[in-house]
């Protein structure tokens, strides 16, 4: 059985490096890239007051830009949060990592120059 700890290790292993962040969900994609600073678990206690907060997630930490349909521009709060609700899993080779959730799929690898 996969356990947040794992993926955090999985993670750790971009430390310092550049890397993407690919994430699609209901057909739309967005792309993140990003300098790694370190890898965060989060597990919430008690009830939430925010549906948008979930229960356990991996926080990519350091400096980036975010785009989507929306448009493009810095990464809010130098962070970017995996949420993992539900039924999740991740495979992970030397320079890639995938994370599929009921809500999304996330594939980090390191950027190619």
């Amino acid at each position: 059985m996969q356990n947040v700890e794992d993926l955090s290790r999985a993670l750790n292993r971009f430390r310092n490096e550049q890397i993407r962040i690919l994430k699609e969900e209901d057909g739309d994609r967005d792309r993140v890239e990003m300098t790694l600073a370190g890898v965060e678990t989060y597990r919430r206690g008690g009830e939430s007051f925010d549906d948008y907060i979930g229960d356990r997630a991996v926080f990519l930490r350091g400096e980036g830009t975010v785009a989507g349909g929306y448009g493009s521009g810095p990464l809010p709060q130098n962070q970017y949060e995996i949420p993992l609700d539900g039924a999740w899993s991740f495979c992970a080779d030397g320079r890639t990592c995938r994370v599929t959730t009921d809500r999304a799929v996330y594939t980090i690898a390191a950027r190619e120059e």
